[in-house]
């Protein structure tokens, strides 16, 4: 009978040996499995979230700055036009008459409420000073202007000093008028 016994108690640890195995392999291994997919997702998700409220901020500091462009724009006045801004400057620095042409540069449309305008000028006979002079009054008239291209050259003026012959590019945003 102890045999018997025997072989009841071994067939019972196998049973439930196979049953845990079973049990691991169908159950516990699946949700387990299924427990690290799903914290992956959530860390990615987490990760997507920051990344989407930091891109938030960003949209937000570049709406701020693009009302503070327009509302620029507006207090600079209707009647503000770029080339007509740039004669009196060089009339106010005194180099006017170094003005050898100015004219407009044209940019693609766009269907933002502002268009960016351009002015290209060439000023011979410039001292050093007076380009410095005409930029710092370019930088801090408070108008929005930008240079984005500028060329210097060097060149013999009267009684052989060393002037130079600028060639740039001035250019800014207007405000498109509504239709």
């Amino acid at each position: 009978m102890s045999a018997r016994r025997y072989q009841i108690a071994i067939l019972t640890i196998g049973g439930i040996v196979v049953l845990g195995v079973l049990y691991y392999l169908l159950v516990f291994s699946p949700s387990a499995a299924r427990e690290r997919i799903l914290r992956e997702r959530i860390r990615k998700k987490e990760s997507d979230i920051a990344q989407m409220t930091l891109l938030q901020e960003e949209w937000r500091e570049l709406k701020n700055r693009h009302a503070g462009a327009v509302d620029l724009l507006k207090r600079r006045g209707k009647t503000f036009t770029l080339l007509s801004f740039l004669e009196g400057l060089s009339r106010k620095v005194g180099i006017n008459d170094r003005i050898q042409y100015m004219k407009p540069v044209s940019f693609p449309e766009t269907t933002s409420p502002m268009q960016q305008v351009g002015v290209e000028l060439r000023l011979d006979g410039l001292s050093m000073e007076d380009l410095v002079r005409y930029l710092y009054h370019l930088e801090y008239s408070k108008k929005f202007l930008v240079v984005p291209r500028i060329k210097i050259q060097r060149m013999k003026g009267k009684g052989g000093e060393v002037v130079l012959r600028v060639t740039m590019q001035v250019s800014t945003y207007v405000l498109q008028q509504s239709s």
